[in-house]
């Protein structure tokens, strides 16, 4: 249940056409539920260094603009990478519940 008010918040919290980053689990069902769009068929391995916070502030502030993300979906497929999206100063959380945490991006 919480993962899918979570995705409803999606609808709430963020505009319709965000760019959304998420792994391949959410990113699938992202669409249906708050008619943002996500690089679905991306690579996820291109996704793992950001959500394992590897990269420098600079690094991931180059991947969220390369690739247009404007909000970051953290549901337990992306905290089960490692990271701790509280790293990257540049994200504000507008939405958390017991299993899922959405960052918009400020850049």
């Amino acid at each position: 249940r919480s993962l899918a008010d979570a995705k409803l918040a999606g609808r709430k919290n963020t505009p319709t056409s965000s760019g959304v980053l998420a792994l391949y689990e959410a990113s699938s069902l992202i669409i249906g539920f708050s008619g943002n769009s996500t690089e679905v068929n991306m690579n996820q391995n291109l996704k793992l260094p950001f959500y394992s916070t590897q990269l420098t502030n600079e690094q991931a502030k180059d991947f969220l603009n390369n690739h247009h993300f404007q909000y970051i979906y953290f549901g337990y497929q992306e905290q089960s990478v490692g990271g701790n999206m509280e790293k990257y100063p540049f994200l504000k959380k507008v939405f958390e519940n017991e299993e899922v945490k959405i960052y918009q991006v400020l850049l």
